[in-house]
């Protein structure tokens, strides 16, 4: 092989590695194990980096452009109308290039232009306004309505998998979003509200569900109290008459007693009269002892549609004296008894959600004030107001009170009250125990009408007793057994014996 030919071998071969081998931009010194420092560092500041030829071969590839999204794209003519769900954008296209847009409430549309003949519509906010498009020329080239309204196909999506057993219907307009549809209970309607209002932002949303069935509630409340009071007394009254024939009451045993109960005046006395030293006395000794028993039992019923409020009222009205400005006194009167409130909604798988009020007062004749010449008393009162969640046919106490109460008066001459064992005929002692427990409870059940003959009342089986019974036997009422012969026209209820 000649030497020219060598060298051209030579030139392909390192031709061909260079395409096929990728080179550095920059050729890059391998660092130096050892040498002048100053020099190094004299390379580092200015040496000029060796650049390596690249052919003409070695291009870039080209880069392919990315189509863009331009996503819902609206055509319309002019005077026709544009919907868009509230938060959503739509890209419009436009017949001719315009310059200037027109919009009438831009709280509610806002326009992007992209091109003279592209244009975004980017919805704000529930509403109608109209937009104008004008060319070059300052000439309407497209008016619309555009309407802003609920994502109505997100909030059915919602529903539709939240609520998958319930056809509910929604629609929409600009400024309102209306639920339609039968729902099993009121539980569903109000899930459905508070996702429609999620949508909606609370504003507008109009209900117009339905309940398949309407569920009925009866309330049954049972109000007992036990109060048992305990009142013991004893002590000695002396009075004696001076000169004048002035009595003068040296110590009093009522007087003991009354500060404690003023309704409890009455006891056994034993008196003794006398004259010591020209001065006529009188001495009495007065011992008393008196228990109590209450028994407070109240069971009202009550029944209600789901979802709204039912109320009982059994008792009567206090008149109660109110002083005016000019110093008269009118009279107000103020209810007392039973009253029984309250509201309950259905809840799924039976349960029942209630809100409650519930109260007994009575009339209590050991609080008394004096109002323009009138006695006025004070007034028991027991009272519950909750709310709670129990399954139908289930119990619960909702309140309960256990009161105990002791009192103590002693009342005597001072210093000789205190003497040992003479001192008991200088003084008197009261005392007096109150105890009292109050338990509220009720139970609920889901109720549905039925036959009139399957109900019972108080009054069914009654007979007025005739002319002989009431004077001879003193029966209020006529009595039927097993074996006795029923009238000709019957009786209604249940007859027989009671048995307890």
């Amino acid at each position: 092989m000649t030497p020219f030919a060598s060298h051209i071998g030579r030139l392909l071969v390192l031709v061909a590695l260079g395409v096929a081998v990728p080179q550095p931009l920059l050729a890059q010194a391998p660092p130096e194990a050892g040498g002048d420092p100053a020099a190094r560092t004299e390379r580092d500041r200015g040496a000029a980096p060796t650049r390596l030829d690249v052919p003409d071969r070695v291009r870039a590839a080209p880069v392919t452009p990315v189509e863009e999204d331009d996503g819902p794209v609206v055509r319309v003519r002019d005077g026709e109308d544009i919907q868009l769900p509230v938060g959503t954008s739509r890209l419009l296209k436009l017949p001719v290039p315009v310059r200037d847009v027109v919009i009438g409430n831009p709280d509610v549309v806002e326009v992007i232009a992209r091109t003279p003949t592209e244009a975004f519509l980017m919805a704000r906010g529930t509403g109608i306004t109209n937009v104008f498009f004008l060319d070059v020329e300052g000439r309407v080239v497209l008016r619309s309505m555009v309407s802003v309204v609920v994502d109505v196909d997100g909030l059915r999506a919602t529903l539709s998998r939240l609520l998958p057993n319930e056809p509910i219907q929604v629609e929409a307009t600009p400024d309102s979003v209306y639920l339609r549809g039968r729902v099993s209970s009121d539980s569903v309607a109000d899930q459905a509200l508070r996702v429609a209002a999620r949508f909606a932002g609370g504003e507008g949303l109009v209900n117009l569900l339905s309940v398949g069935q309407e569920q009925q509630v009866l309330l049954q409340v049972r109000v007992a109290e036990v109060a048992r009071n305990t009142l013991k007394e004893l002590g000695i009254n002396f009075n004696s008459l001076g000169a004048d024939n002035i009595n003068t009451t040296i110590w009093n045993a009522a007087t003991t007693a009354s500060a404690l109960d003023p309704a409890l005046t009455k006891a056994v006395t034993l008196g003794l009269s006398g004259i010591a030293g020209g001065i006529p006395f009188d001495l009495t000794i007065r011992a008393l002892e008196e228990r109590g028993l209450v028994r407070t039992l109240a069971e009202p019923n009550l029944t209600a549609v789901s979802g709204e409020a039912a109320e009982l009222v059994a008792g009567g009205e206090y008149p109660f004296p109110v002083a005016d400005g000019s110093g008269g006194v009118t009279i107000e009167f103020r209810p007392y008894g039973v009253a029984v409130s309250f509201t309950p909604v259905v809840l799924s798988d039976g349960r029942i959600s209630l809100r409650l009020s519930s109260e007994v007062s009575s009339i209590d004749t050991a609080v008394q004030v004096t109002v323009g010449g009138n006695i006025v008393n004070g007034f028991k009162v027991r009272r519950a107001n909750t709310a709670v969640e129990l399954p139908s046919g289930g119990s619960l106490m909702i309140a309960g009170l256990l009161q105990n109460e002791t009192q103590q008066n002693l009342n005597g001459v001072p210093g000789l009250m205190d003497l040992p064992i003479l001192g008991n005929l200088f003084s008197s002692k009261a005392f007096q125990r109150d105890e009292s427990e109050l338990v509220i409870m009720v139970t609920c059940y889901l109720v549905d009408p039925v036959q009139p003959g399957r109900l019972a009342t108080a009054t069914d089986g009654f007979a007025a007793t005739n002319d002989l019974d009431f004077y001879l036997l003193n029966r209020l009422h006529h009595l039927y057994t097993g074996k006795s012969t029923l009238p000709a026209n019957g009786v209604v209820g249940p007859i027989g014996y009671i048995v307890r």
